[in-house]
Formats: structure tokens, C-alpha cells, sequence
């Protein structure tokens, strides 16, 4: 199933999305649409959404429920009070385009400040008095359910909520010349992240299709089982010395394709729709905005 915090009528909540009807439901779970707090506050979260979206099957004149054009949906979690956790160069073919001859050893791990998510359907702004070479990385992102330090690999999936999609957006001139990666990916508007969590089975992910599209010319193309550190390894390793906490997001890395690796490079212009595809999750569709 499909979660997303969503605002109606100036009120925030979350909701479980209902593709086949369009419609968002308010499965009275949480407030103000905080998933962290939720999260935070709720005992085997999974299995009680799994319970309240049953109930909706089977009683569906019971709940309430919004057309998805009458909505706005928020980024699924909080721009405050959790960890954007990112990991560099974790598909070989990546890799290989930014100019690494051999996959890493250890994840290249780095963060991204929470103030810059956004949601599905947000502007990301161009500011070329910032930058003059805006890239798009298209990611698929881990959101811990459950608190943990020194997580296990045998033990990491059950820490995870869900799974949602990012764009890892990248001031790659800013990241050059400061020769580190917070401020260049840090801007505001730089982490389109969304629009829904998908919720279910810890082994549905190991297989999934991610594909990138500007203006819908594919550009990005790649699977989770092509990670050289996957998932249930990434929530080890930043474990071992760090707690992981329920909101936290773990931006799982890119495929070959961004726009810096052609020659010359794609780098984004005003105007530009950038989509992040993964069938079970869905789309999350940006536009770039000169300001």
C-alpha cells in the first residue's frame, strides 16, 4: 500500500492513496501529517496500516475520502527532525561516469540539509547567481520505521517503513569548487522526495526498476539489484556508530545518467520536468523554475 501526508482544507494528515479509484483516504492515523511522530509514537506500525487499509477494502463507505485532484500533497516526511542520509557512487555504472576506475570499499556516505525537501509536484529552483550546472540525481530512498543502533543485516528489514523516491538535485559547480557535497546538494528545493511511501513485504525491493526522464527523454535507468551495497547492508553500516531513528531517510544512490556524465553535459534549464519512476511506488515529477 501507498502512504502520503496530504493537506486538505488547510488540515494535514495522513493517508493511504487508492489508485484505482484516485482518491486519498484518511485512515485516522497520526497528526498533522507527521509520519516521524507517528512513527515514533505507534508499536509495529506496518501491521497496523496493513489492519486500517483491510478495513477500507472491506468497509470503504466508512472512511473518508478526497479526490487526489482536491488535495495537496506534502513531502511524505517533515523538513525538520530527521536525518537525509545519502549514499555516493552505489551502482557501479555511476561509478564509472564520475570517474572512479574501482567500486568503493565502504559506502560514500554524506548528508543532505532536511530543509531542502519538497514535494511531488514543487519547483526546483534554478538560481544562477548559485549555480550555472543544476543536475538531477533520480534515487530510490529507504524511511525507517523503527529505531535501532548496531543493526544486523539479518535484522535490518525490519527496521525499514518504507520506500519512497528522491532526487538527489546537485549544484555540481558548487560541489567542485567546495570539494564536499553539503552546500551543492543542500539548496533550497534540492530534495524533491515522494509523493507516496510505499508500504509492504521487506523483499519486494530487492528488484525494482528506477528510471529517470527530463522532458520525457529517459535518461536514467537502473535496478535496486544492481546496488553494490544494498539496502539491508546500508542500515548496518550507518548503524554501527550512529542511531537510526523512525523518519530518518536513506537516499540508496543513482544510476548512470546524470546530466553531468554526457558530453556535454545535460544540466538542467528553466522549464524542465524531471521524473523519478519506480512502478511500485510511482512518479515523482519536478519542474525547474528560474528565480
Amino acid at each position: 500500500m501507498r502512504i502520503a501526508a496530504v493537506e486538505q482544507n488547510g488540515q494535514s494528515f495522513l493517508a493511504g492513496y487508492d489508485e484505482e479509484f484516485d482518491v486519498y483516504v484518511d485512515l485516522e492515523i497520526g497528526e498533522d501529517g507527521d509520519l516521524r511522530k507517528w512513527l515514533e509514537e505507534t508499536v509495529n506500525a506496518n501491521a497496523l496500516l496493513v489492519e486500517r487499509w483491510q478495513d477500507y477494502a472491506e468497509h470503504r463507505h466508512q472512511f473518508k475520502t478526497y479526490a487526489a485532484e482536491n488535495v495537496k500533497v506534502l513531502p511524505p516526511v517533515k523538513r525538520e527532525g530527521q536525518n537525509i542520509i545519502c549514499i555516493g557512487k552505489n551502482y557501479a555504472d555511476h561509478a564509472a561516469e564520475m570517474g572512479e576506475k574501482d567500486a568503493p570499499e565502504a559506502p560514500l556516505v554524506f548528508t543532505k540539509a532536511s530543509s531542502s525537501l519538497i514535494a511531488d509536484g514543487e519547483d526546483i529552483e534554478l538560481d544562477e547567481a548559485f549555480t550555472k550546472a543544476l543536475d538531477y540525481e533520480g534515487e530510490i530512498a529507504v524511511v525507517i520505521g523503527k529505531a535501532g543502533r548496531r543493526i544486523s543485516k539479518e535484522q535490518a528489514m525490519e527496521h525499514v517503513f518504507g520506500y519512497t523516491l528522491f532526487n538527489d538535485v546537485t549544484a555540481r559547480d558548487v560541489q567542485k569548487r567546495h570539494q564536499q557535497f553539503f552546500l551543492g546538494k543542500s539548496g533550497d528545493t534540492y530534495g524533491p522526495i515522494g509523493p507516496y511511501v510505499t508500504v509492504g513485504p521487506s523483499d519486494q525491493s530487492s528488484e525494482w526498476k528506477l528510471e529517470t526522464y527530463v522532458n520525457k527523454e529517459k535518461r536514467q535507468s537502473g535496478s535496486t539489484s544492481d546496488l553494490i551495497f544494498g539496502i539491508a547492508e546500508l542500515i548496518e553500516q550507518l548503524s554501527s556508530g550512529m542511531t537510526l531513528r523512525p523518519g530518518d531517510v536513506i537516499a540508496t544512490g543513482t544510476p548512470s545518467g546524470v546530466g553531468s556524465g554526457f558530453t556535454p553535459p545535460k544540466y538542467l534549464q528553466d522549464g524542465d520536468e524531471i521524473e523519478v519512476y519506480v512502478k511500485a511506488i510511482g512518479t515523482l515529477s519536478n519542474k525547474v523554475k528560474k528565480v
